[in-house]
């Protein structure tokens, strides 16, 4: 279904003939093949994350997940994440129930070669496995549709693949109209949470029928 809707959004493949039915916004779409290692926070960069963000976190640990591509080894991103809340939706007439979640992403600039000199001398320096991901997104407008397989490098279940669904709503452009609410000017807040809320609604019933 995500094909299709890209090809006709370029074009390639003619939509289903509709009285007046205007061209759809282009779809972006990226395959990418990229690795995931995960590594502690140290202590003395914690002090450096937003205090709001040391606020909502709570005192638990934190990691930083390092992403390289796959192919080249390029470091594509060094984030810190911090989940703030998640809202479970219940879904009876459906095969799937689905999560929102929230979360705050900060970038880390540290020097990785030191965090990964580190797990080497400590057989517990690594927060968690590295995981290998195979994974194509679809960009349409503020949302991005990322269907994800993931599987752990090494360790036990390393044979297993686990697939994932996620939806994410453009936080910058969030953002920008949750600052209009709160100045009383004109804003997109509630169209573009609904936005989000309608595309997972979608991709659930069409799953259901595959």
């Amino acid at each position: 279904m995500l094909n299709d809707a890209v090809a006709e959004s370029l074009g390639i493949i003619k939509p289903v003939p509709a009285p007046q039915r205007p061209r759809r916004v282009p779809i972006e779409y990226v395959h990418r093949h990229e690795i995931d290692s995960f590594y502690p926070l140290p202590q003395e960069d914690m002090q450096s994350l937003p205090q709001a963000i040391l606020k909502l976190n709570r005192g638990r640990n934190l990691s930083i997940r390092v992403t390289k591509d796959q192919k080249t080894g390029a470091t594509l991103a060094q984030i810190v994440k911090v989940r703030l809340a998640d809202v479970h939706v219940h879904s009876p007439r459906n095969l799937f129930d689905w999560r929102v979640s929230v979360n705050a992403e900060v970038k880390w600039s540290g020097n990785v070669a030191q965090l990964m000199a580190e797990a080497k001398k400590d057989s517990h320096g690594k927060a968690q496995p590295d995981r290998r991901k195979d994974r194509m997104s679809y960009k349409h407008q503020y949302c991005q549709v990322d269907l994800t397989q993931v599987k752990a490098v090494a360790g036990v279940g390393s044979d297993k693949a686990t697939h994932e669904l996620e939806v994410e709503l453009d936080a910058a452009e969030l953002r920008a109209q949750g600052k209009r609410i709160m100045v009383r000017e004109p804003n997109c807040y509630e169209p573009l949470v609904r936005t989000l809320v309608n595309n997972v609604r979608l991709l659930v019933r069409k799953y259901a029928f595959q």
